[in-house]
């Protein structure tokens, strides 16, 4: 914050300049375009160093204003280029330039509403001819999908291709949005279009990271994924040019490849591979960085854009309020996170606290500002924001953790923190960084919700009084190809059951999954129901009703596995070859409870029709869970852990200088 103060006082100084310069001539100094010119090109020192000595042509005070906002922007200062192009705006209100650039920066710090706004008031000066009515139609499409308004951003889009029939953002948003709404046929011209014809690295980045959530069987994921390394291959071999804003001009990660129930290592360094080919950032280690001398504290930094009401966020407000302050000074870095009370919790926990907008080199900035020995991610893969910062080399010591339990393929990350109880035998071969195996429970210094589960009845899980119902209520793009037979043999196996799962945010998923069950396990479809749960009381209250908990197979339950338990839901579970697959049994492990953890599929359906069936059984593994389960809350093993290896770390780091 302190560099981004510095900067706002040297922009204050450079505006109070122009306004003395205004009537002053030199026909020697460069105009408003030439100054422009430079910092769209990214030659800001040149910019700010004729518009210093601007001593030309009369220039009106609302394009001293402009060229500053543009300056700021390019600086990463959203708050202040917001400021000066919005007063640039309100003294020259017909100018479409500037109604376009205001409503970009309001676009960059993620106020949509505000960003329409102004993009609708600069279709209103724009003639019919203009030439950027496209551009205008396309963003504000843009924000409008944004806002949850998509047939609005539908009409945007489509008449940006009207406008411009090449308009590649447009074609690449409606393939996106026709996807994620179940409409495939609509979203397989514009897709088709972008592959064929874009040279863009940022738009064909994106779309072969368009890749399908939930999937018809294992051979369309086979599929998907030899299409995905074509895609990348080609991406290197055929476009050109640079991404400079990756969280919005990709906007999109390879999260969905982690639930393909495959190792991904090789994947995902071909893909930071591509990556690093048009993103080119600082990746090596500053001199600054190599020299740092010793403190008393070591400065930890924990950047997300999870620090709010998320399972992130619940997680390290333990962590944070657990690590030793005698041994870090601790930083945290909120990337656009709503103001809740998780966030409030975090705030406070926090002794250097920074809510940053959705802009990475704003972002960067104010990391490297803090001058920290160690920078944590706890989620790559999981949100563009932190992929792609992870690029960034803006600390000695970088590792990422299982927020989002993959490899990142990324060699800005030094290690990749896991846990002992979670990693099976040689699982060092699937991940592209040195892995870290910490003891203890996994799960570090995660508190209970504290919430008393709602009452639900079998009637709100979509089934009759007398019947068994085995809930699955996990994430419906976890449910892989693999878990269909282990469906089929529940359902066959009892002719009074029903398996139940939850809707979840995006009802295309739902029905794309419906459609799959309807080929692969059409003689019991009848007896799979899907519902909703509104919030965490209502999530853990259909827990209790039903009669087992299914944990989906390749990629299981992680903080909706310790919920399940927490309300002495009894969950079957099958342990993967992944982190990702092995949560539930470690709980179980750490519960000391042997009964629900199966050693393949069909013992999985075997047990889970035992507990279903048998009374007494369900009641004794409750009792147990109910008991033991104290044991898999507020633990501070892990912390204890995590910091012995932290500072072993950063010390052997500086040994090595």
């Amino acid at each position: 914050m302190r560099g981004f103060a510095h900067r706002a006082r040297l922009l204050k100084a450079l505006l109070s300049r122009f306004q003395r310069l205004l009537r002053r001539r030199d026909r020697g100094a460069p105009d408003v375009r030439g100054i422009k010119a430079w910092i769209d090109s990214g030659e800001l020192d040149r910019a700010e160093q004729a518009l210093h000595g601007l001593e030309a042509r009369e220039l009106r005070s609302t394009d001293a204003l402009y060229l500053a906002g543009l300056l700021a922007a390019k600086r990463g200062d959203l708050d202040a280029a917001a400021r000066l192009l919005g007063e640039a705006y309100a003294g020259q209100r017909g100018s479409i330039e500037f109604a376009k650039a205001l409503a970009d920066i309001l676009f960059d710090r993620g106020d949509y509403a505000s960003a329409t706004q102004r993009y609708t008031e600069a279709l209103a000066l724009a003639p019919r001819a203009h030439p950027d009515r496209y551009k205008l139609h396309a963003n504000r499409g843009a924000c409008l999908e944004l806002a949850g308004l998509f047939e609005e951003a539908i009409a945007d889009y489509r008449r940006a291709i009207e406008l411009q029939p090449d308009c590649l953002p447009a074609h690449h948003n409606l393939a996106e949005l026709y996807g994620r709404m179940g409409r495939p046929s609509e979203a397989g011209p514009h897709a088709a279009f972008v592959a064929r014809s874009g040279r863009d690295p940022a738009l064909r980045l994106r779309e072969a990271l368009r890749l399908p959530a939930i999937y018809d069987s294992t051979e369309h994921i086979a599929r998907t994924r030899s299409a995905f390394v074509q895609a990348l291959e080609e991406i290197e071999s055929s476009c050109c040019g640079s991404i400079e804003r990756p969280e919005t001009q990709v906007n999109a990660t390879a999260l969905y490849l982690s639930y393909h129930g495959l190792p991904n290592a090789e994947l995902l360094k071909r893909l930071s591979q591509a990556v690093r080919k048009f993103y080119r950032v600082p990746c090596e280690r500053t001199p600054a960085m190599r020299t740092r001398r010793a403190r008393s504290r070591l400065r930890i930094g924990f950047v997300s854009p999870f620090f709010h009401n998320h399972s992130i966020g619940r997680l390290y407000s333990g962590i944070l309020r657990e690590l030793s302050r005698s041994r870090f000074e601790v930083f945290v870095f909120a990337i656009d996170a709503p103001a809740d009370q998780t966030h409030a919790l975090i705030k406070r926990l926090a002794e250097h606290h920074f809510d940053l907008p959705h802009h990475l080199s704003a972002v960067a900035r104010t990391i490297e500002d803090s001058a920290l020995d160690i920078l944590y991610f706890p989620d790559i893969g999981l949100h563009p924001s932190t992929t792609f910062l992870a690029y960034w080399r803006l600390a000695p010591l970088q590792c990422a953790t299982w927020g989002h339990p993959d490899t990142t393929g990324i060699d800005t990350i030094d290690y990749f923190v896991s846990a002992q109880g979670c990693e099976p035998a040689g699982s060092e071969s699937d991940y592209s960084e040195p892995l870290v195996k910490l003891g203890g429970f996994y799960m570090p210094a995660y508190s209970r919700t504290g919430y008393t589960p709602a009452l639900k009845t079998k009637t709100d899980l979509g089934a009759k009084q007398g019947t068994r119902v085995y809930l699955c209520a996990q994430t419906l793009f976890k449910i892989h190809p693999d878990f269909d037979a282990v469906i089929g043999a529940i359902l066959r196996a009892d002719s009074q059951g029903q398996v139940c799962f939850l809707v979840g945010p995006v009802p295309a998923w739902a029905e794309q999954l419906k459609a799959r069950f309807r080929e692969t396990l059409l003689d019991v479809y009848d007896r799979i129901s899907f519902v909703s749960a509104a919030n965490t009381v209502d999530f853990l209250g259909l827990h209790c009703a039903a009669d087992v908990v299914l944990d989906t197979l390749h990629f299981g339950g992680g903080i909706s596995a310790l919920d399940a338990f927490d309300a002495g839901a009894p969950m079957v579970t099958l342990p993967g070859r992944f982190f990702r697959g092995r949560q539930a049994a470690a709980c179980y492990a750490e519960m000391e409870i042997g009964e629900c953890v199966a050693r393949d599929a069909s013992k999985y359906a075997d047990i889970a029709l035992r507990i279903a069936q048998d009374g007494e059984m369900r009641s004794a593994i409750v009792r147990k869970i109910q008991a033991n389960s104290a044991r898999l809350f507020d633990r501070t093993e892990a912390v204890r852990e995590l910091e012995q290896f932290l500072v072993r770390a950063v010390e052997r780091q500086r040994d090595a200088r």
